[in-house]
């Protein structure tokens, strides 16, 4: 909770010094030798941190205390031949070692890139692990956030996670879709989480029917171009009707 605090009420300063607090923390924890069993709630929302915090020197924070739960906590070689349905439950497992290969100190400082390319490459590692913690944060905290830009970018995260979901189970796609409808009741009175739900119910929408067009070898350009003839004939054809028949 202390890592992922980014309350617009609290100033700046405080948010930062109580996350950078808290990424000592867990640098001490990962150097315990006693800490067994709390690893496994801590991968996740690492990698929730590191990926999609709004402050470039957070994200990097938890890349680096990733990195050191990583080398002190992983209880299986990378090399080790296990078969993925075996590991797919264990913390720090050898997918530790291919995401802080590619979500290094740079390619964490473009907050775009760590939201629309990195998100991705992690869910596909082990999209049973990973894809679900990383979709309940951009839909429970990233989508409705205070910053319009994290809101955007969050949007752009979920397109981008849609294949990736779509290849483990289409239901959670389904429970997605449905949590941002919900955000759109009028209940709803956060301006913030309004937007952000509609943006994103825009791109999730938009992934899955680019994701249908490449299961069926179809261009989604070609797709969108054909709608907008069919939809401009119509219009077309409706207005040649209600023209007065020539004498």
């Amino acid at each position: 909770r202390a890592y992922s605090s980014d309350v617009f009420q609290n100033a700046a300063q405080q948010r930062l010094t109580l996350r950078d607090d808290s990424r000592a923390t867990l640098s001490a924890m990962s150097n315990a030798s006693n800490c067994r069993g709390a690893e496994r709630s801590l991968d996740c929302a690492l990698l929730c941190v590191m990926l999609f915090d709004r402050e470039v020197n957070c994200r990097r924070a938890a890349a680096a205390a990733f990195q050191e739960c990583v080398g002190r906590l992983s209880v299986k070689s990378r090399n080790e031949a296990q078969p993925l349905e075996a590991s797919d439950d264990v913390p720090f497992t050898s997918h530790g070692l291919e995401i802080i290969g590619f979500a290094d100190y740079f390619a964490l400082g473009d907050r775009g890139a760590a939201y629309c390319e990195l998100a991705p490459r992690v869910a596909a590692l082990n999209p049973r692990r990973y894809l679900e913690p990383l979709l309940d944060e951009l839909l429970k905290s990233k989508s409705a956030h205070w910053d319009t830009a994290v809101r955007q970018l969050a949007a752009q995260s979920l397109e981008a996670l849609v294949p990736v979901a779509l290849t483990v189970d289409v239901k959670l796609m389904h429970d997605t879709f449905l949590a941002l409808r919900k955000r759109l009741e009028p209940a709803a009175s956060e301006v913030s989480a309004l937007h952000g739900a509609l943006m994103s119910l825009s791109r999730v929408i938009k992934g899955a029917a680019q994701a249908a067009c490449q299961s069926q070898n179809r261009s989604w350009e070609d797709v969108v171009a054909l709608e907008t003839f069919n939809v401009d004939k119509g219009k077309a054809d409706s207005a040649q009707q209600q023209l007065p028949a020539a004498p």
